[in-house]
């Protein structure tokens, strides 16, 4: 699963989790590297070799990054064919527990309101805002 990016929408009612991340240089094997810049994002990561799937690698990801388990919501999910890996995003909730930052991926996480996801100010990644409304769409709210 190592070409796949998989987020989720963690909600609670009306509010959505974003993490904020750290600012890193991103290197892809036989691509060449960059940096990608620390703004906010729905939480998730690439795939690994390990990963069954998609839901395998968000439910990893999340993980490491707050410390909690991720529920996802199968029914709702996107996805996008990048250049040469596939992004797909669910909705989902977070486990109850204390969100751990892990400070080598993440810089901090926090509940927003959902109406941040139209507040072109608000400082995210462009496919994650993309990505959250589409999922906001088909949940239809």
């Amino acid at each position: 699963m190592k070409n796949i990016d998989a987020r989720v929408l963690a909600l609670n009612n009306n509010l959505i989790f974003l993490v904020l991340e750290k600012e890193k240089e991103v290197i892809i094997p036989g691509k060449e590297s960059f940096t990608k810049h620390s703004l906010w994002g729905m939480p998730g990561g690439r795939g690994e070799d390990e990963d069954g799937d998609e839901i395998d690698t968000v439910i990893r990801e999340v993980k490491e990054e707050i410390g909690l388990s991720a529920y996802i919501n199968e029914q709702f999910r996107v996805e996008w064919q990048e250049k040469d890996y596939v992004r797909v995003g669910f909705i989902g909730e977070l486990a109850k527990g204390t969100i751990r930052i892990n400070p080598e991926e993440i810089l901090d996480g926090k509940w927003f309101p959902r109406g941040i996801l139209y507040d072109e100010r608000f400082p995210i990644y462009l496919g994650h805002r993309q990505m959250a409304q589409e999922l906001l769409r088909k949940l239809g709210k």
